[in-house]
């Protein structure tokens, strides 16, 4: 089940990454080497944290549409795989029981927003520092 969630999220994190990493330019990674720096320094010092608000922004769109997945699961994995979103799907279509899938959605929204909160704590003045 991981393995078909990786291969279905990969585009959504490779082309902000792709993006970030065609903005810098070239000669930032040849002046690193002018100035003596080998290859994999250059990438770690110079590199690297250009790429930063990149995969800040795909591993954000990752983890925004990994929260609703709830048909993989049930398609790949068995009934040990499910996630939050497919109790909250069973509770309100075919339980009826709505007043425990809006408990669910509480927890997971407010649990989503206290993680973007903290990564944008985290990775925030970061990216600020690089831009």
């Amino acid at each position: 089940m991981i393995l078909v969630i990786v291969h279905v999220m990969l585009p959504f994190l490779v082309l902000p990454l792709c993006n970030s990493i065609r903005a810098i330019p070239k000669y930032y990674f040849q002046a690193a080497a002018n100035l003596g720096a080998p290859p994999v320094r250059a990438f770690m010092h110079v590199i690297f944290p250009l790429t930063v608000p990149g995969m800040w922004a795909g591993g954000f769109i990752v983890f925004i549409l990994s929260i609703g997945y709830y048909i993989t699961p049930a398609l790949v994995g068995g009934p040990n795989d499910q996630m939050i979103s497919s109790f909250i799907a069973f509770y309100t279509n075919q339980s009826i029981n709505w007043s425990l899938s809006s408990a669910l959605s509480a927890w997971l929204l407010s649990g989503m927003l206290a993680l973007v909160m903290l990564s944008q704590r985290l990775i925030g003045p970061m990216i600020r520092r690089v831009t």
